[in-house]
């Protein structure tokens, strides 16, 4: 399924926080997931931002065949089961949307190979003292270009330490207004290094937030 637009149904009412904005407030939390519901005029919208571990049991890019296909095999099963993580209750709606993304489905290891020898087979013609010192500074300044590289990979890497799933789900509904409880049970089942759901809404019969966990899985969104 393809997501409408995330933050579609969140334009038409009250605007609540993004789970985005929420998370950031606060320490990034294994095992913690925050969510915003918001609906209006028939739609209705799901975010959800979730640490990978939660998700896929690590947080860095995969590193081998077994990695990789736990990657593919969760983000295929919040895209392709939605339905069954996530349940509403009234309103009469139908799940028409369901995006997940996450920066460890792409491979960002691809670095481009740089060749410092170059200039030093080139200047094999001149004379053996102007050789010896180039031959110096061009192994100065590959020393500087390996630790630069070094650098760069080990700061890439610190930034993908915490990676992320985004998961947008949207509902067509006759009446969005008569949508009166939400169960994350499926979802908390499927990943169960995920524990708890930090849940605010905003619907036409009011606004209000809950901790969705095994133990208490559906909020009650009526007023």
């Amino acid at each position: 399924m393809k997501n409408f637009s995330r933050g579609m149904a969140l334009g038409c009412i009250v605007t609540l926080a993004s789970p985005a904005l929420i998370a950031a407030e606060g320490a990034h939390e294994h095992g913690f997931a925050d969510a915003t519901l918001a609906g209006a005029d028939g739609l209705l919208e799901l975010q959800l931002d979730v640490p990978g571990d939660s998700v896929f049991g690590f947080e860095h890019q995969p590193e081998t065949d077994e990695q990789r296909d736990a990657v593919i095999a969760a983000m295929a099963q919040l895209r392709d089961t939605a339905g069954d993580l996530v349940v509403l209750s009234g309103g009469e709606c139908v799940l028409v949307a369901a995006d997940a993304r996450t920066p460890l489905e792409h491979d960002e290891h691809d670095h481009e190979e740089h060749g410092d020898h170059d200039d030093h087979d080139h200047d094999d013609h001149d004379h053996e003292g102007h050789d010896h010192e180039e031959h110096e500074h061009e192994e100065h300044e590959h020393e500087e270009h390996e630790h630069e590289e070094h650098a760069d990979h080990d700061h890439e890497g610190h930034e993908h330490h915490h990676s992320e799933v985004a998961w947008t789900l949207n509902w067509k509904c006759d009446d969005v207004a008569d949508v009166d409880a939400l169960s994350m049970n499926g979802l908390l089942n499927a990943f169960p290094r995920l524990q708890t759901v930090r849940l605010q809404w905003a619907m036409p019969q009011g606004q209000g937030a809950a901790r969705l966990s095994l133990s208490q899985p559906e909020a009650e969104l009526a007023p």
